[in-house]
């Protein structure tokens, strides 16, 4: 969990983690809900683990459920800030890679809105503001997570959790994305219908 703020001095941080410890069902769900309903501006991270969905859980939003194959490529391909193994379970931290002035930061894919090609450039949106991404768009694609971002465009990857409307424009349609500074996306017109069957949109037949 983090949240962003002011430190004692006046200089903006980039964010305060707070970690949230206890043995299976103790509830540390129900807890860290209850405070992202209390604290504007707190954030949950999204793990990926190998272990299978539990009866009412979400993908996306409690956990990325994936099988280990995935998971052991993610690891090798650097994807996760941190990873263990807990009772032949693994857990991790996904990550996304974005150019600050000091520096490289890396950040949790669930708070990913979009990301677009500029040019030679690529930037993550993460719903406040873009940041450079120094992986290239189709870099970018192979990294994320399948089940979650989808490409609308040939310049442009959206998260479908955060996807809060689309509306049709001109020969493709447009998308607008949550958070704090909302933002929009175009699609192109060969991929409405798959955004459209991602969003649960596609009509169907009897």
């Amino acid at each position: 969990m983090t949240a962003g703020g002011h430190g004692f001095d006046g200089v903006e941080r980039r964010g305060l983690m707070f970690v949230l410890s206890s043995p299976s069902g103790a509830g540390k769900t129900t807890l860290s809900r209850l405070l992202i309903e209390r604290m504007p501006g707190l954030k949950m991270s999204v793990s990926a683990t190998t272990r299978p969905m539990r009866p009412g859980e979400v993908d996306g939003r409690d956990y990325l459920f994936v099988g280990k194959p995935q998971f052991e490529s993610m690891a090798a391909r650097d994807e996760l800030l941190e990873w263990a193994t807990v009772f032949d379970n693994r857990y991790g931290t996904p990550r996304l890679p974005v150019e600050g002035a000091d520096g490289t930061h890396f950040i949790d894919s669930a708070d990913v809105r979009s990301v677009r090609a500029d040019a030679h450039y690529t930037k993550v949106h993460d719903g406040t503001r873009e940041r450079m991404c120094p992986w290239s768009i189709s870099e970018a694609e192979a990294q994320l997570d399948p089940g979650l971002f989808v490409r609308v465009h040939r310049s442009h990857i959206v998260a479908i959790p955060h996807v809060s409307f689309v509306r049709k424009e001109g020969d493709g349609a447009v998308i607008e994305l949550d958070g704090p500074s909302p933002h929009r996306v175009p699609v192109s017109r060969a991929k409405i219908a798959e955004v459209k069957a991602r969003l649960g949109l596609a009509r169907r037949h009897a």
